[in-house]
C-alpha cells in the first residue's frame, strides 16, 4: 500500500518516479497509479506489473489486440532504465506508452509501464510540451548516475 501526495516521488522495485504538485490521483483508476492535470484533457498512469513476455513482443500484443494497429516500436535507453517506446491509437483516443524492464529484489514485479493517453489532443503535441518532458524525465532507475548525490 502507498500513500501519495501531491508532488510525490515513489521508488518501488528498482525504478523512481515523482507525481508533480498540479497532478492529482483519478480514483477511477484502481489498478494503477493514475494521475491528470488539472484543466488539461489527458491523463498520465504508472503501473508496476510482472509478465513473462518480451516488452516488445507484449507492446505488440497490445496494440494489435486493443487497437487493432502496427505503429513503429522503438527501444529507448532513459535515466539509466531500458525499455520500448510507442505511440498509436484509434479514432477515439491516442496514446504513448514506454515500458521499462525493472529488477525488483522481492520479485514482485518486473516492469514499469508508463503512458500517456488522451481522447481530446493530438498526443503528439502533448509528448512535445515541456510539460510532458518534465513527466518523463521524473522517471528513473534509483542510483542512476544522473541522479547520485555528491
Amino acid at each position: 500500500m502507498y500513500l501519495l501526495r501531491d508532488n510525490c516521488w515513489l521508488e518501488h522495485s528498482g525504478v523512481s518516479f515523482r507525481i508533480p504538485k498540479n497532478y492529482y490521483f483519478d480514483p477511477e483508476e484502481p489498478y494503477y497509479f493514475c494521475c491528470m492535470p488539472r484543466k488539461k484533457g489527458f491523463k498520465v498512469y504508472y503501473e508496476l506489473c510482472w509478465e513473462d513476455i518480451d516488452i516488445e513482443q507484449s507492446l505488440k500484443e497490445y496494440q494489435q489486440e486493443t487497437y487493432e494497429t502496427y505503429a513503429p516500436i522503438q527501444k529507448i535507453e532513459h535515466n539509466g532504465l531500458e525499455g520500448y517506446s510507442s505511440t498509436f491509437g484509434d479514432i477515439e483516443e491516442e496514446i504513448f506508452i514506454a515500458i521499462f524492464s525493472i529488477v525488483d529484489k522481492a520479485e514482485d514485479f518486473n516492469r514499469l509501464n508508463f503512458s500517456i493517453r488522451t481522447e481530446k489532443f493530438n498526443i503528439e503535441e502533448i509528448k512535445a510540451s515541456p510539460e510532458f518532458r518534465k513527466l518523463f524525465d521524473q522517471i528513473w532507475k534509483p542510483n542512476c548516475e544522473r541522479y547520485k548525490v555528491k
